[in-house]
């Protein structure tokens, strides 16, 4: 008990020491006002809530820094305005029929069998049937049969140029079945991106559409043609940029781009502050290209497998051998809110904008076109221009808000600002919490060792002059004797 009382008040005035000559030393101000002979204690401890209040005035300007730096660690800025056009992808841009039920196609390429399925998917062609019984729908590929009913590329796009040179338009136009039916798409998906370094409407992608508007079973109220502009490496999707060309009109679709990337600082942030990823850091099950709309679509599409143990039938890229959701098995729920962590912000996108404005589409002889030759033009067709309206496109680019460096400058201002600290300060703590309070309490171990040798010694030499008149005394008492 008494070694342990001792090794106790050996660490409480080693700490003592050590903090007397760490406040007469230190470049921290007023630590040196809380010790010394000539300071009495009613300034000792004025000058220790001084202190006191330092360091909680600067815990709190340190926490209010830290959320704002965590909260928002980037910032994204304007690099330039005069992005050349041969930098930047030309948009997807996916054309949809008016319908994909004609009326025509209906009556002549449908069995019986396959006319009833067809009703049920497209509850707007049972207006002359009373047909109520459903049939087994797994005999039947939807694709397929909305293939036979709908308009192909040929028949929807009559004539295509692209850069001011007539093409076929089904050697850059692709099916694509989507959630807003079959429709046609223009550099979407291909092997080799489309850019162009022209502007101009005679320059971009112009389309003769046969809206065929007469011949459609449909349940709009409308006469239009839905447009999808989009990243070439996008699937289209709900939310995405969407126009509708009114039939019987040319129409002028005008597009300007926007380039995000990302800063290398924004790439060597730490993970947990950094909310953007490359595209190659996310893999996805259904597209070779990460992006936000693709993961989206992708997690959209497992919700549903997840829940009804099926796809839905426009989602053809899922993978082959799972079950199809036909009309009698698809269940309509909201779906949970999509946890931000499962589709990260991409450190590099392209955004698109489109001003359109359209004019009413002459039909005359007398009318010359060097498109429009050699070609019927009907009351219903749209004569569709999409094209870049000027030579160059903007970039921006994502930074961090603070580096490393700024972050502990920053830091050091605030400590110098509530108690003069400085880097020289944080070395001398360092050294007196670990090496001056090391050395002081070996002294003090050095000192209490020798104190308790001392003492040994003299409790020796004491017992042994005790002993030597014992003897001397016996000897004597008996010699006397």
């Amino acid at each position: 008990m008494v070694k342990v009382r001792a090794k106790r008040n050996r660490i409480i005035n080693a700490i003592s020491r050590t903090y007397t000559e760490f406040a007469d030393n230190t470049s921290i101000h007023g630590f040196k006002y809380t010790v010394g002979k000539d300071n009495n204690f009613l300034e000792r401890v004025v000058w220790i809530c001084i202190i006191a209040l330092g360091l909680i005035g600067s815990g709190i300007m340190f926490n209010l820094f830290w959320e704002r730096y965590s909260s928002t660690p980037t910032r994204t800025i304007l690099k330039t305005n005069y992005l050349p056009n041969i930098e930047l992808h030309f948009p997807a841009i996916t054309i949809c029929p008016f319908s994909n039920t004609m009326i025509s196609k209906y009556k002549s390429n449908l069995n019986d069998s396959e006319k009833a399925y067809a009703r049920r998917v497209f509850p707007y062609i049972l207006t002359n049937s009373s047909e109520t019984k459903l049939m087994q729908d797994s005999l039947f590929d939807p694709i397929t049969i909305i293939r036979k009913m709908s308009q192909n590329c040929t028949e929807f796009l009559q004539k295509c140029s692209w850069e001011g040179r007539h093409v076929n338009c089904a050697d850059i136009f692709n099916e694509l079945s989507t959630p807003f039916g079959l429709c046609y798409s223009f550099n979407y998906n291909t092997t080799k991106i489309r850019h162009t370094p022209y502007f101009g409407y005679r320059m971009g992608l112009s389309v003769l559409i046969n809206s065929d508007l007469r011949n459609h079973f449909t349940n709009k109220v409308s006469k239009g043609i839905e447009t999808i502009i989009h990243d070439p490496t996008q699937y289209p999707y709900y939310g995405d940029l969407t126009r509708i060309v009114t039939v019987g009109s040319e129409v002028f679709m005008q597009l300007s781009g926007q380039r995000y990337i990302c800063g290398k600082d924004v790439q060597g942030m730490p993970k947990q502050l950094n909310r953007y990823i490359a595209a190659n850091e996310k893999r996805l099950k259904f597209f070779s290209h990460y992006t936000g709309r693709n993961c989206l679509t992708e997690y959209n599409v497992q919700t549903i497998m997840e829940r009804c143990k099926c796809y839905e039938y426009f989602y053809t890229f899922t993978v082959k051998g799972e079950v199809l959701c036909h009309i009698t098995s698809i269940v309509y729920e909201p779906i949970e809110t999509l946890n931000k962590s499962h589709c990260p912000l991409v450190c590099e996108l392209t955004n698109y904008n489109a001003l359109v404005t359209h004019t009413k589409l002459i039909i005359s002889p007398y009318v010359s076109s060097p498109f429009l030759r050699n070609v019927t033009v009907q009351d219903d067709s749209i004569l569709l221009h999409a094209f870049y309206y000027d030579q160059t496109q903007t970039m921006y680019t994502t930074k961090a808000v603070t580096s490393v460096i700024y972050l502990l400058s920053s830091l050091g201002g605030i400590f110098s600002f509530f108690l003069g600290c400085s880097f020289i300060s944080v070395l001398e703590i360092i050294y007196y919490v670990f090496i001056k309070f090391y050395l002081n309490l070996k002294s003090y171990n050095r000192v209490e060792q020798s104190t308790n040798m001392r003492n040994t010694k003299c409790s020796k030499k004491t017992v042994s002059n005790v002993k030597h008149i014992k003897v001397y005394t016996m000897y004597r008492g008996e010699y006397l004797e």
